[in-house]
């Protein structure tokens, strides 16, 4: 009500109107219908309730005796045809409004399984258990569905079992309404599993980008080690070229070896990283140091289990993608 005052008036009207267009105070200082519905509770011998929702579910369970009761009010009627209005659209809108806690809940009860579903996701790793009772969700609702709720309903006796040695008295109609409330929940998981469809196309592309970059700074720096082998050969010793930049990702790189703490390799590896990218910053390096450090980087990279692992990935990668375009 606080963001739009007239969201519940285009639910119950097909986004027809934002205003109430059959009880508002104007309609009601000029046709007195408020008077009519009070009329309608004192010959039902009821009272009247403070939510809308309760008062129309209560007018509504005697449709015809409400109809004749608001026929009498001539004022409401030529009010309703002057706004074209007919007495059905009258009862959807009543019963639409008197539906509404029930959709706001199913709303409501959605979001809840949905955050909690994500949170046992996220936080405690429940992915294969989640799409178990997922699986068993989908069967037990559809199963439900094609009959007409028979199979629901099986289960009815042992959960009444159940509840009456834990010393509760658990009625059918409590019954129905948690079974009511499973097609939201499947909802809920369906939500989850396209989330989580998508978080592992996400990873997948991910590993993809990852491998690709690993492996290609790998093969950057055994190429420039061919270059500054051929440059000492061809300047003779001691060699005068110096370094002024190298182009690998090397920040990329240390970023990659921060996170593998424990191989002894990367670590070292991330050491000399760090001194290369210092060392780029100040000043250019003679062709000799940048080759006895791009050695040593490249022996050290040779030695992680984990490195060649990421570049054995990347080829994975390569060569499902090659079955794909031949097949």
């Amino acid at each position: 009500m606080k963001v739009d005052i007239g969201i519940f008036y285009r639910y119950a009207t097909d986004n027809k109107y934002n205003e109430d267009i059959f009880f508002s105070e104007k309609i009601n200082s000029e046709t007195k219908v408020g008077e009519t519905i009070q009329e309608i509770f004192h010959l039902k011998g009821e009272k009247k309730t403070d939510s809308i929702q309760d008062t129309f579910s209560k007018l509504l369970e005697d449709k015809d005796f409400f109809i004749q009761q608001i026929e009498k009010n001539n004022e409401y009627m030529r009010y309703l045809d002057s706004r074209e209005l007919t007495l059905e659209d009258l009862i959807t809108y009543m019963n639409l409004i008197a539906d509404l806690n029930s959709k706001i809940m199913d709303g409501s009860f959605y979001l809840s399984a949905l955050i909690i579903f994500l949170l046992m996701y996220l936080l405690s790793g429940f992915r294969i258990e989640l799409y178990l009772i997922a699986g068993v969700l989908y069967i037990f609702t559809n199963l439900s569905t094609f009959t007409s709720g028979i199979f629901a309903n099986i289960f009815f006796y042992p959960m009444h079992w159940i509840s009456h040695l834990m010393g509760q008295d658990y009625t059918f109609e409590e019954y129905a309404m948690y079974i009511e409330f499973l097609p939201t929940i499947k909802e809920a998981f369906l939500s989850f599993i396209i989330f989580d469809t998508v978080v592992l196309a996400w990873r997948e592309s991910w590993k993809k980008r990852k491998s690709k970059k690993i492996t290609k700074i790998y093969y950057s720096i055994d190429e420039i080690i061919n270059v500054l082998n051929k440059l000492e050969v061809s300047n003779g010793q001691p060699p005068h070229i110096r370094v002024s930049k190298i182009k690998v990702d090397f920040y990329y790189l240390y970023k990659f070896t921060r996170k593998k703490k424990k191989d002894s390799a990367l670590r070292e590896v991330k050491r000399l990283t760090v001194m290369l990218l210092y060392k780029d910053k100040s000043n250019s390096i003679l062709t000799t140091e940048a080759l006895n450090f791009l050695l040593r980087l490249k022996q050290e990279l040779s030695n992680s289990t984990i490195f060649k692992e990421e570049i054995d990935q990347h080829y994975k990668f390569d060569m499902e993608k090659t079955k794909q375009n031949i097949f």
